[in-house]
């Protein structure tokens, strides 16, 4: 009941949040629309069945505020469990990359040294830091951004903050990669969302197959077409698309997709077991 939720004068958000209808389109179509639509030049994201915590969008604004280089941040973020089990910190199982930020990214400073420390931060993440960097090699090989920790600001991006509508999955990793190349971001290694791990319905669990042409597709659009970074890392780029395909070959012979197989294999050397 869209009217009783925003229509109501008295409800807190009355006059401050936009319901917009559109038909299903896949979730990169609906950020784009909420980008669209948006008001301010620092643009956050939810998805539909995950959690923001108390002090997400005020660590974000005090960093970004203060910082008008900084193309964007991200932080970590928590995982609740079908059981209601919450584990924190779990983007290093997300990444799975068990790398210290320090080395990711940049060594770190603390956030309390430079802004306020938020009234509702549980004093255990009193000490977290926050590292600066660009984020757009790393981006490459692994994602290292949820979209509900993400804060990016509009004028230091433009268009490249737009999602993928076009592929089965990875509609975010999209949108990270066209932003990762405009600049400089900063990573808050705190939790600032938490995402619902369940067994219903998620994009992400569209399977192997979804996954790798996507992955493709992306590389091939975004770092593949940026030929200063291919002439630093083309050796990189092309190793991956390479190793990539070969992963999505070996699924669709296991899916007995022999045709979109033969297809991939007709671009690839060796491989003689596949093609048999």
């Amino acid at each position: 009941d869209t009217a009783g939720l925003f229509g109501t004068a008295s409800a807190p958000w009355h006059g401050r949040v936009r319901y917009l209808p559109l038909p299903w389109g896949g979730a990169g179509r609906a950020f784009n629309a909420g980008i669209a639509a948006a008001r301010h030049d620092l643009i956050a994201f939810a998805d539909s069945d995950d959690l923001w915590l108390p002090y997400r969008l005020e660590l974000g604004r005090s960093v970004m505020g203060s910082e008008p280089a900084l193309a964007y941040c991200f932080s970590n973020f928590a995982e609740i469990m079908a059981d209601g089990q919450l584990i924190p910190h779990w983007l290093v199982r997300w990444s799975e990359d068990p790398r210290p930020w320090d080395e990711i990214l940049a060594p770190g400073f603390p956030y309390a040294h430079r802004w306020p420390l938020p009234d509702t931060l549980p004093p255990a993440d009193a000490s977290f830091r926050v590292h600066v960097g660009s984020m757009y090699w790393q981006q490459l090989h692994r994602n290292y951004m949820c979209v509900n920790t993400l804060l990016v600001r509009r004028s230091r991006v433009g268009d490249a903050l737009r999602f993928g509508v076009d592929l089965p999955r990875l509609a975010d990793w999209e949108c990270f990669a066209r932003i990762t190349r405009v600049g400089v971001g900063a990573y808050l290694d705190v939790d600032t969302a938490v995402q619902r791990s369940h067994t219903g319905a998620r994009l992400s669990k569209q399977g192997a197959v979804a996954f790798a042409q996507s992955r493709l597709a992306i590389i091939e659009r975004t770092w593949a077409q940026d030929e200063a970074f291919m002439k630093a890392h083309g050796d990189e780029v092309r190793g991956l698309l390479q190793s990539t395909r070969r992963s999505l070959v070996r699924e669709l012979i296991l899916g007995n997709r022999r045709n979109e197989a033969r297809a991939v294999l007709h671009g690839l050397k060796g491989m003689s077991l596949e093609r048999l």
